[in-house]
């Protein structure tokens, strides 16, 4: 697995795919307007759909689209826990 790019080009990363991300929709809708709004509409249905299942789903459904949240936003996955054997009843 790679390292995360420094601060300043991730930066540089996002500003560049958000621009895309708002470029197309717009530059569709100068081309044809129809093309443009749909384009529009299919980007703000699957982001209203990551954020449905994230929050209504299933466990697993869930856990893999809040996994993709942090994967889309570049934050690393967080330490998995490793359980402690069970050592017996420690009540006194």
């Amino acid at each position: 697995m790679s390292a995360s790019p420094p601060p300043t080009q991730r930066t540089a990363v996002l500003t560049a795919a958000a621009v895309s991300a708002a470029g197309a929709p717009a530059a569709a809708l100068v081309i044809h307007p129809a093309a443009g709004l749909a384009l529009a509409g299919a980007q703000i249905l699957a982001a209203v759909g990551i954020l449905v299942t994230a929050l209504y789903g299933s466990d697993r459904l869930s856990n893999r689209a809040f996994r993709l949240l942090r994967l889309l936003t570049g934050r690393p996955e967080p330490a998995t826990r490793r359980s402690r054997p069970h050592t017996g009843d420690t009540t006194p």
